[in-house]
């Protein structure tokens, strides 16, 4: 019998640690909120915000200050997980795990 390997992360492309403040706006009803973006991947990103949002929310996310210069600003997303942090080691107590869906950088 196989071990499990209960510490693989089960994600389509490799995640980059770089942190960003980031502005997160939800598309049905136009609400703008700052979170700061730990880290990102090609098809998502962990973010912590000081409001919980919930999962399904689609989003518009703006972008700055990201270590790819032609990497777009904007993008459309899905939030997928909220987690309230619970240690004092954290700037805002949400955790958010964030899907990515596209670009909107040409679009807006």
């Amino acid at each position: 019998m196989d071990a499990i390997d209960n510490n693989r992360e089960y994600r389509n492309s490799s995640r980059v640690n770089h942190k960003a403040t980031v502005m997160l706006e939800t598309r049905d009803d136009g609400n703008f909120y700052y979170a700061t973006m730990h880290n990102f991947s090609g098809d998502g990103m962990y973010c912590e915000s000081d409001r919980p949002l919930k999962p399904g929310t689609a989003i518009i996310i703006r972008l700055d200050n990201l270590p790819y210069k032609s990497a777009p600003k904007i993008y459309s997303g899905e939030i997928r997980r909220c987690e309230k942090l619970e240690s004092d080691d954290h700037f805002y107590p949400f955790g958010l795990g964030i899907k990515i869906f596209e670009s909107l950088s040409d679009k807006i």
